[in-house]
């Protein structure tokens, strides 16, 4: 059995009913998802980006336009005081600047 869980699987198995926080993305929880991703594209992660235009010229300004595209494939995890956390999909989560 691989350690590698499945997109789908893993996308599934979260509980969208049992979710307690809200459903507002933070900007800290934007710029470490926008590092962490910079950094996969660096490593030689594929884009999600179907047509990257031509003035994008580094791996944060990838990242930057799968955020605006809402095609940034990150999760976040908030830990909860008691020990126990939700998982959100950023796509799920709304961001206001």
């Amino acid at each position: 059995m691989s350690s590698v869980h499945d997109v789908v699987e893993t996308y599934a198995n979260m509980q969208k009913a049992a979710r307690k926080t809200s459903p507002f993305l933070t900007k800290f929880e934007k710029t470490r998802a926008l590092c962490i991703r910079a950094q996969q594209l660096a490593n030689g992660a594929l884009t999600t980006l179907e047509n990257i235009p031509g003035s994008i010229r580094s791996v944060e300004d990838i990242a930057k336009e799968e955020f605006r595209q809402n095609k940034l494939p990150i999760i976040i995890r908030r830990l909860s005081p008691s020990g126990k956390h939700e998982d959100w999909p950023i796509a799920e989560l709304t961001y206001i600047h």
